[in-house]
């Protein structure tokens, strides 16, 4: 193009340039820096914007809006115990010299039903901003200040913080349990050795087929329940879904700085 054509062109541009402040926004002649920086701005701006945003809307308040979880603990205690009396039963038929272990058995049964019935299976954990109760058929049975735990233990709940357990009597129980089932081994007794084991390896299967059932998932692990200590040994003990697990990490960690990943795991009921 000859210089001419070109100081023609730049002519034309210029005398008809668009002078509406839409069209001059419009111009690819023009501008074109500066609107890259609005956009860079903004997209910066937007970007701020959507943090603060998220911020805000990660910072729950558990007044207002309290993590409601159910305990499943309560059932499943009662489903071991039912599945314990009839295959002890059946074992009775064959063996009518267990009549005893039948009793027993059917005495916790009974216990274990009438907590569950007549509370109509409705025992929930409720975490506040300030405390954490526990409901049973919306009655407060317990309730822990968040400020006052002292730590946070995994277990396989069975609702111990019903029973206050000194913890000289529970050494005592414990150490008595040692020692006679020692005896029974120096006796020959080994049926009665192996009874902590058949009752740990039942436990287990009843509670990985209960863990399909609630979860929808296979899991191996026996301690999945929690316990949380208050003030002068108060404790709450329960067991959640696995969804309402990892809400209750993110509350953990939101008001104790505590991650349920690391905690210790409580081992045996008692306390000592």
């Amino acid at each position: 193009m000859s210089d001419d054509k070109r100081e023609k062109l730049r002519e034309y541009l210029r005398n008809n340039r668009p002078k509406s402040k839409i069209n001059l926004g419009n111009n690819p002649y023009e501008n074109s820096n500066n609107e890259l920086d609005g956009l860079n701005s903004d997209e910066n701006l937007n970007s701020d914007n959507s943090q603060i945003s998220s911020n805000t809307i990660n910072k729950r308040d558990y007044d207002k809006e309290p993590l409601i979880v159910k305990n499943y603990s309560v059932l499943l205690v009662f489903i071991i115990c039912l599945m314990g009396v009839i295959l002890i039963a059946i074992f009775t038929i064959y063996n009518d010299q267990r009549y005893f272990y039948l009793v027993i058995s059917i005495f916790i049964c009974i216990e274990s039903s009438s907590r569950l019935f007549s509370n109509k299976n409705s025992f929930y954990v409720v975490f506040n901003e300030s405390s954490i109760q526990y409901l049973a058929n919306n009655k407060l049975e317990k309730e822990i200040i968040t400020k006052e735990i002292k730590h946070i233990k995994n277990c396989f709940a069975d609702e111990a913080h019903l029973i206050k357990v000194n913890k000289k009597f529970a050494r005592f129980i414990i150490l008595a349990i040692i020692s006679f089932l020692t005896y029974c081994l120096c006796v020959g007794d080994f049926f009665i050795v192996l009874v902590p084991l058949i009752i740990f390896m039942f436990t287990f299967a009843v509670k990985f087929i209960f863990e399909i059932f609630i979860n929808k998932k296979f899991s191996f692990k026996f301690y999945t329940g929690l316990i949380i200590y208050g003030k002068d040994d108060d404790m709450i003990d329960f067991l959640p879904k696995i969804s309402d697990y990892k809400k209750i990490k993110k509350y953990f960690l939101a008001k104790k700085c505590i991650n349920l990943d690391s905690i210790d795991t409580k081992f045996i009921p008692l306390e000592f």
